[in-house]
């Protein structure tokens, strides 16, 4: 909210504006009680009120209070006064970003950035511009597509693919044909993570003997002329820092070995550096690590990238009264009710991936699926008969499926696409199935049931647009975009016709899924 000079937060008066944008209002202020200037964060009158925005500004305060560098301003406390409730920062005299840049260009150590789209890698200036394609994968399904990306000081990019089964590729920066750069010897899987030394002249990566288990990773530097492998490590995901240490994850942890990149060896013992660190199935740690030691990270456990912690399930009425469901903790995704609630058909993202039905009467939990690719976002039909599901089979291609509730028969394969897919919702007649693809830019399709099966495209905008879901009548439908910059809810007339005419955007707090 917009304060005045002379307006008084707790013991700070304001005494002028310095600056505000889309997370804050910033205020130089007197610090009546100890006679200094401070800066004063307060949220934008338009999210005051916001119960999400409130916790998040909190969080930043608790964010704040943590860190201790000469590049980031001191928090002096959280003042609640009244309406107004604001972070006290340092107030650091100086020009502002806007003075700098109208002083001309700001020099930049790197002038480009590559990422993935798709199956697509492209570069793109950060002076602006088109991107330009570099390399597009079009080994295996279509479900396999680039990952994990690392330039090195050879002007080289290294990548990995999402599909097990391959070794690592280079591509020359600008531009050419990708060409291998690790074959997988016969009791590895896939290889993983590259981290181009300095000087460019190794890439140390993690190889999998197993594609779940992070156990069996191995780290290896591979010199880039003459293909000579090394195996320095168990873990997975290495990193080398200025410090002259290798950081790599296990399961139990981040850890950190003194190493030496001229020798391509250890040099010391390896030590657990901290624990509770969230790191994907794939073994990737979600973590950022600067050149200067300097380490951010998600707290968690081993999984599926963010969806693994163990959870439990709670049934809440109307009136926000809980009660436990009863079924074991694991790391369940997408619960869906039975048409007769009696059942609840689950996507259980840990060592397995696969569906399974917890029976509420019975109190027992069954396992639908048994194929050991992923398995998720499972749907009833309105009989409650078969449970839909997107699948990526091990030796297949991905798409739609759909297995008879009980676990009797065989699975039926209902589409092939191009990649993962994910159901959202059926229709009440049962005829017409919605569904997006898991990889973005994401569009909101449906697949007709009886009849002859096929799919249609309802809704293909260049924003992301996902996660229908339809109201009881079927009359209208509601579904994520980020078509204003971040996910909100929309909805729009029944799938009959496409989602977009007449669509309206909901009041409710921004969410991804409605």
């Amino acid at each position: 909210m917009s304060l005045v000079a002379g307006t008084f937060v707790g013991p700070y008066e304001i005494v002028g504006a310095l600056g505000a944008g889309g997370m804050g209002e910033v205020y130089r202020a007197r610090d009546t009680k100890l006679n200094r200037d401070v800066a004063l964060k307060v949220l934008p009158e338009l999210f005051a009120g916001d119960a999400d925005r409130l916790a998040r500004f909190k969080r930043e305060a608790h964010v704040l209070a943590s860190l201790n560098h000469p590049n980031i301003a001191a928090i002096h406390g959280f003042e609640d006064s009244g309406d107004v409730q604001a972070l006290v920062l340092e107030l650091v005299e100086g020009p502002t970003l806007a003075d700098r840049i109208a002083q001309g260009r700001i020099p930049l150590d790197g002038q480009s950035i590559a990422f993935v789209r798709g199956r697509q890698i492209l570069k793109m200036s950060l002076d602006g511009g088109p991107a330009t394609t570099l390399y597009r994968e079009d080994r295996g399904s279509a479900n396999n597509a680039p990952i994990q990306l690392d330039w090195g000081a050879n002007d080289t990019i290294v990548f990995g693919s999402t599909q097990d089964g391959y070794g690592l590729m280079q591509v020359a920066a600008s531009g050419g044909t990708a060409s291998p750069l690790t074959t997988l010897p016969a009791d590895e899987v896939d290889h993983r993570h590259p981290d181009a030394l300095p000087g460019g002249e190794a890439v140390l990566f993690s190889a999998w003997r197993s594609g779940a288990d992070i156990e069996s990773a191995q780290i290896v530097a591979q010199i880039v002329s003459t293909g000579e492998r090394r195996t320095i490590i168990a873990g997975s995901a290495p990193r080398f820092v200025t410090s002259g240490h290798l950081v790599f994850a296990r399961e139990d942890g981040l850890w950190a070995v003194p190493f030496s990149p001229a020798r391509l060896e250890v040099t010391g013992p390896a030590v657990r550096v901290l624990e509770g660190v969230r790191t994907s199935n794939t073994g990737r740690p979600q973590l950022a690590l600067s050149a200067t030691g300097m380490l951010i990270y998600e707290a968690g456990g081993v999984g599926g990238g963010g969806l693994s912690d163990p959870m439990t399930l709670t049934w809440v009425d109307r009136k926000g009264a809980e009660e436990a469901v009863g079924a074991p903790p694991r790391a369940y995704v997408y619960a869906r009710l039975s048409p007769d609630g009696s059942q609840i058909a689950l996507d259980a993202r840990d060592e397995q991936n696969d569906i399974w039905v917890w029976n509420a009467q019975r109190r027992n939990l069954t396992r639908l699926t048994f194929d050991p690719g992923q398995n998720i976002s499972p749907v009833w039909t309105r009989d409650g008969a078969r449970i839909i599901f997107g699948g990526q089979p091990a030796d297949g291609a991905p798409g739609l499926f759909w297995q008879a509730a009980d676990g009797a028969g065989s699975l039926e394969r209902l589409t092939s696409e191009m990649q993962l897919a994910m159901p959202t919702a059926l229709s009440p007649d049962n005829t017409r199935l919605l569904f997006h693809l898991v990889l973005a830019p994401r569009n909101i399709s449906a697949l007709t049931l009886n009849g002859q099966r096929r799919s249609e495209i309802l809704l293909q905008t260049s924003f992301d647009e996902a996660n229908a879901e339809l109201s009881p009548d079927g009359r209208w439908v509601a579904f994520s975009s980020n078509e204003s910059g971040r996910y909100e809810s929309m909805c729009g007339p029944s799938p009959t016709s496409r989602p977009d005419a007449g669509r309206c955007r909901t009041e409710a707090p921004v969410r991804r899924e409605p």
